[in-house]
């Protein structure tokens, strides 16, 4: 694929990591912040650690499965992680189908809408935590809700990142970076807008 600008159509809002480390209150506070305007933004607000070790990890090494049953949206998400260097992308389109992806492949990350038919992404989250295989598989949920009921039960069922449609590449490598450590980006010069 060949992108002639790192600059994407995509814009909006980044909404936070959360880790079972840290209170939910403090996660929905700063997330009020932002909604309310008292905040502009949660960019660089750590709410987790990277996970399992990763340290410099080379995109083009890790293993990405994207579950988002529209189309366009997994197109979206595609050419952003291939901005950012990415290179072993699957997809699926409900939870199911990436379950059973799940079951037979290893994946360094799963990014998943929430509202899906057949299964949706919290019910594929739950799944992915009970299996001892993909129990400690980094996953971050996608969606346009931004409801603090929503982001708990994300944080209780074991997610590693909450993030609200629209956003921005950046956005996105943020997200990623705060759960799997710094990325070597493709090209030094690289460096997306906010």
């Amino acid at each position: 694929m060949n992108f002639q600008s790192p600059v994407t159509p995509v814009t909006g809002l980044f909404a936070f990591l959360s880790d079972f480390s840290r209170s939910l209150p403090l996660a929905v506070d700063s997330f009020a912040q932002v909604l309310s305007g008292t905040q502009s933004s949660l960019v660089g607000t750590a709410l987790c650690s990277p996970s399992r070790g990763y340290r410099n990890v080379t995109a083009q090494s890790v293993s990405v499965l994207i579950v988002e049953d529209r189309i366009v949206m997994q197109k979206i998400l595609c050419r952003l992680l291939a901005q950012l260097g990415f290179k072993r992308i699957d997809t699926a389109l409900n939870g199911q189908l990436a379950l059973n992806l799940v079951s037979s492949k290893h994946y360094d990350l799963i990014l998943s809408d929430w509202n899906m038919d057949e299964m949706n992404g919290l019910e594929l989250l739950k799944a992915v935590r009970q299996n001892k295989k993909s129990a400690d598989t980094p996953f971050v949920l996608i969606t346009a809700e931004a409801k603090s009921a929503n982001i708990q039960a994300a944080e209780l069922a074991g997610a590693n990142g909450y993030l609200i449609k629209p956003f921005k590449l950046i956005q996105l490598q943020k997200t990623i970076e705060q759960i799997l450590g710094p990325i070597d980006l493709p090209d030094e010069s690289y460096a997306p807008t906010a």
